[in-house]
């Protein structure tokens, strides 16, 4: 019964650590969408400043 306890513990830790990991991964889409959009703002500025 404990065994079957501690089991399902780990179970939940392994799914909180699975969840954070797809957290930070949305987050590092998500800055690499800004970066590009920053980088095509600043080369369009570039071409407009030619």
């Amino acid at each position: 019964m404990e065994q079957d306890h501690l089991e399902e513990g780990q179970g939940q830790e392994e799914a909180w650590a699975e969840a954070a990991v797809e957290a930070e991964w949305a987050v590092i889409a998500r800055e690499q969408d800004q970066l590009a959009i920053v980088s095509a703002l600043a080369a369009e500025q570039k071409s407009l400043t030619k």
